[in-house]
């Protein structure tokens, strides 16, 4: 396993300086959280390419800020619209691609849908299909918001699509659902992808790593026995720390503990 983050922890930092931040840090790995469409074209995308290249950094996934108008988009009987929707996403899969990415990640419908849900994977197995095409794969996460922060739906998801899928387990997202991290970790089970990692106590589900009680060596010993060898992905808002310095610290901590539970 190695540690990352995301470039959504900058936000509202432009695309461009945060990566400048991952790459001057050295970071391994990081996840691209994809702003605008600006940031979609050739050029945009080659000169993060090069910038990652330089440092060493992985880009393991690409999230796009499409996230909540997926419900519209591909949760209705409007199937026009969702056909129409997967050749929009191609544009992330390009980008993606020309990252070196692995994933991208997806949300999907909103909690309190009555949307079959079956339609729904299967409208989710045609744009993985639509990803794989660009040698990457959408990967479902967990959100508390949406149908698939509940691991009924995750295992029956799984389930439906005959473990042919992707999850991304996000830590944050599993307490705000009140679901446990280590039932949606056996709910997703082998087809586990991608983590995002965040700190928590008592009153706070998202804190810069080494600020609350999380459990980390059972965590990342429960990901290691399950077979997981990804990228542990730090995900915070902006909001959820003071400085820059404070964030990077969460990322030396984040490394101290998986070295702690090699």
């Amino acid at each position: 396993m190695e540690y990352g983050i995301s470039t959504s922890c900058f936000y509202p930092m432009p695309l461009r300086q945060a990566a400048g931040h991952i790459a001057e840090w050295g970071v391994p790995a990081c996840e691209v959280f994809v702003n605008t469409f600006s940031e979609l074209t050739a050029e945009f995308t080659c000169e993060l390419r090069r910038l990652f290249d330089q440092s060493g950094t992985r880009v393991v996934s690409v999230h796009p800020f499409t996230s909540g108008m997926e419900p519209l988009m591909f949760f209705s009987d409007y199937t026009t619209r969702a056909s129409d929707s997967i050749e929009l996403y191609k544009h992330f899969f390009e980008a993606a691609a020309a990252l070196g990415a692995e994933y991208f990640v997806f949300h999907g419908d909103r909690k309190e849908s009555r949307f079959d849900p079956r339609r729904g994977w299967e409208r989710f197995a045609a744009l993985d299909d639509a990803a794989r095409s660009f040698g990457l794969r959408a990967a479902q996460e967990n959100v508390s918001r949406c149908m698939s922060g509940r691991t009924d739906y995750i295992v029956s998801m799984r389930r439906y699509l005959r473990g042919d899928v992707c999850f991304v387990l996000d830590v944050k997202q599993c307490i705000r659902a009140g679901s446990s991290v280590p039932d949606m970790l056996g709910a997703m089970g082998p087809c586990l992808r991608h983590v995002h990692i965040s700190d928590s106590d008592a009153l706070h589900d998202c804190l810069p790593v080494g600020k609350g009680d999380f459990d980390f060596h059972g965590f990342i010993g429960s990901l290691a026995a399950a077979g997981y060898d990804g990228a542990l992905i730090t995900e915070l808002y902006h909001d959820n720390y003071s400085s820059l310095e404070e964030l990077r610290g969460s990322l030396d901590t984040l490394k101290k503990r998986l070295g702690e539970s090699v």
